[in-house]
């Protein structure tokens, strides 16, 4: 419906929809940095052009928004906000950045996304909102770890896959509430740093290292394969190698989405080390609580 509504609106068979509205990260502090991201399908009758608006406000204030991306953004912001020449059928992304603000620890925030034509960007004579996400959940904003002077620890992982790149940011998220600052890439390693540096300084002066051992990590960790893993697996059994048996309890693994046979589910250089289990769906209950205490011993 909404879409015959809107071609017969314009008239000259002009239709954008919403496809997808995310957030790079769920939990984050004041003074950080969180992306919108927003992709438009062109799902009418030719080629055409939308400009997108982004807004954000409190999960209990919805009239009132903190951000709205045409009257915060600069001129030529709002103007990379206009996709261009969308193909029928075409989906295109686009991206806004926002800055969170003092006073805003320990409150929820949902996002919204409309399209228009580009006359709302032009202030035309003729503004049309193709389409409207209606406000969804976005984030929250918790306070500045206490500990985040003196504890930092350094997840390791493998890129298995789109779903366990998510997974590992949810559980450093849920560190974060529990006052547990962490340092991975997806947060910390930015374009144009080297990778290698990244990963040897992360290891050799983070607090804690954690391990988080899919079969496909272990695998990579045994054979010493070239990249990333590989790479890490090098320093940290170094590492592990020099310390005393109280410093190794530094490096707390975790399991999941791993079948190999008990007893060889960790690198080999970890020994009998005693993990912590999260295979299954209450992973951020009990499991959770024993990770934290866990890390919180070296505080």
């Amino acid at each position: 419906m909404r879409r015959a509504v809107n071609l017969l609106g314009c008239r000259w068979g002009w239709r954008f929809s919403a496809a997808s509205l995310v957030v790079d990260r769920r939990v984050l502090c004041e003074g950080e940095t969180i992306v919108l991201m927003g992709r438009v399908l062109n799902d009418g009758l030719r080629l055409g052009t939308a400009y997108v608006q982004f807004l954000i406000a409190n999960s209990y204030q919805l009239n009132q928004p903190i951000f709205d991306s045409h009257r915060a953004l600069s001129r030529n912001e709002r103007h990379a906000m206009r996709l261009v020449d969308i193909k029928r059928r075409e989906i295109r992304e686009t991206a806004c950045a926002f800055r969170v603000p003092a006073g805003c620890s320990f409150q929820h925030f949902d996002i919204r996304m409309q399209v228009w034509n580009p006359h709302r960007l032009f202030d035309g004579a003729h503004p049309w909102k193709f389409d409207d996400t209606d406000w969804v959940g976005g984030f929250e904003v918790v306070s500045v770890p206490s500990t985040a002077g003196s504890l930092k620890v350094f997840v390791s992982y493998s890129w298995d896959s789109e779903a366990h790149k998510d997974w590992v940011r949810l559980l450093v998220e849920q560190l974060r509430k529990h006052d547990i600052d962490a340092i991975f890439d997806q947060k910390d390693l930015r374009p144009g740093e080297e990778a290698t540096l990244f990963m040897e300084r992360g290891i050799s002066e983070s607090s804690v290292t954690i391990l988080i051992c899919t079969e496909n990590y272990t695998r990579k960790a045994n054979s010493r394969e070239p990249g990333g893993v590989g790479f890490e697996t090098i320093i940290s059994s170094h590492e592990y190698s020099v310390r005393t048996p109280d410093q190794r309890a530094r490096f707390i693994p975790i399991i999941r989405d791993n079948n190999l046979p008990k007893g060889r589910k960790l690198p080999k250089y970890l020994g009998s080390t005693i993990y912590v289990d999260m295979s299954g769906l209450n992973w951020h209950a009990k499991p959770m609580l024993d990770l934290v205490n866990a890390i919180r011993r070296y505080a």
